[in-house]
């Protein structure tokens, strides 16, 4: 069985239009009949509360969390950039249930992971992927005892798997329709070998600001923290209306599987995971997560490397 997890960043909060796209999303989400997994910053989620018909859709489907600091400097990777192991992970709790000020990074009151729960009363929100897929173990140590058990965020392994009391699940992937297609006719012509695994996860990654903004939304913090937010051109009404035809082409032609082939299914919901054996490889995955900072925020981690080795070498 294929299964995909149709899956959404939410992190625009200075764009109007994003919360817009979002609101598209979601439409032709529904009209097809399939559930998302919406992970969502603290700062989106405040401005969401003033979003009562887009909350009211969101009801319906997986909502996870995307941190309180996207952007923001420090960003997780800084802050947790400490010899302290144990420090950086009381730091991550209070940083992750706090509103940080978009402008300066300091702590202003609750805010964070308690915005969202409060948001959303009725759901269990369990569910987490970092900022960039740049992870940190002691955040990540810190997010389980605020109820996250389910990450979104490695590359540790190709298939779920659970470890340290929470459940790792493969790193995601932004898909084109034609890449799409070739990879479940790759699969279904390949069956014989297919059929001998359980299952193949593909997690699919889009972002809504994506779907309408002409540049990233979060340009101006690469440096480091604005003066002031700023916006961002839209892309062409050509552009947009293009984007939103390919989502729904991509929609159409994994209803289509799924209907057509026994062996595609769309997640409506994220399960626990079984322990599995692995070797992980500390290096790599260090090489992945520092790769973003140093490229968007020009930041060299300096304990990372030990963080990892401490978080994978402890229990394996």
């Amino acid at each position: 069985m294929i299964r995909f997890y149709l899956t959404f960043d939410v992190e625009d909060f200075i764009n109007s239009r994003s919360t817009l796209a979002l609101r598209n999303i979601l439409e032709i989400l529904d009209d097809r009949g399939f559930t998302g997994i919406f992970f969502i910053t603290g700062h989106k989620a405040e401005e969401l509360k003033e979003e009562k018909e887009v909350l009211n859709c969101l009801s319906d489907h997986i909502i996870g969390y995307h941190s309180s600091s996207h952007s923001v400097r420090p960003t997780i990777p800084e802050f947790t950039d400490i010899g302290n192991y144990k420090f950086a992970k009381k730091i991550s709790k209070k940083r992750e249930t706090s509103y940080i000020d978009p402008l300066t990074g300091e702590i202003k009151g609750k805010g964070g992971i308690k915005t969202l729960l409060e948001l959303f009363s009725d759901k269990n929100i369990d569910l987490y992927r970092a900022p960039g897929l740049s992870w940190s173990p002691p955040h990540t140590e810190a997010l389980i005892e605020l109820g996250i058990n389910k990450d979104f965020s490695t590359s540790l392994f190709p298939y779920p798997l659970q470890f340290k009391d929470i459940s790792f699940f493969p790193f995601p992937t932004e898909q084109s329709v034609l890449g799409l297609l070739l990879k479940v006719r790759d699969m279904i012509k390949s069956s014989e070998a297919f059929l001998r695994r359980k299952e193949v996860p593909v997690v699919l990654l889009w972002h809504p600001s994506g779907f309408v903004n002409e540049k990233s939304w979060d340009f101006f913090y690469r440096k480091k923290n604005p003066r002031r937010l700023e916006q961002v051109p839209p892309l062409s009404e050509t552009q947009r209306r293009k984007n939103f035809n390919t989502f729904s082409s991509i929609l159409d032609r994994l209803s289509f599987f799924e209907r057509a082939t026994n062996i595609v299914k769309v997640k409506d919901s994220v399960e626990d995971v079984e322990k599995r054996n692995f070797e992980p490889n500390v290096m790599k995955e260090y090489d992945r997560i520092a790769f973003w900072v140093r490229k968007r925020f020009e930041y060299e981690p300096t304990h990372l490397k030990n963080h990892l080795k401490y978080f994978l070498d402890e229990s394996v």
